[in-house]
């Protein structure tokens, strides 16, 4: 279960390095993991 935030963590080093247009599919992202570990 601990396993989400890690992926986050890497996602959100990924784009850092990468910013570009893939902020806008992180952020979508984001909002759908979160989403989906509210419930």
């Amino acid at each position: 279960m601990r396993s989400l935030p890690v992926r986050l963590r890497i996602y959100l080093i990924y784009v850092m390095y990468d910013s570009d247009d893939s902020v806008r599919e992180t952020i979508m992202l984001l909002n759908i993991s979160g989403c989906q570990v509210k419930g």
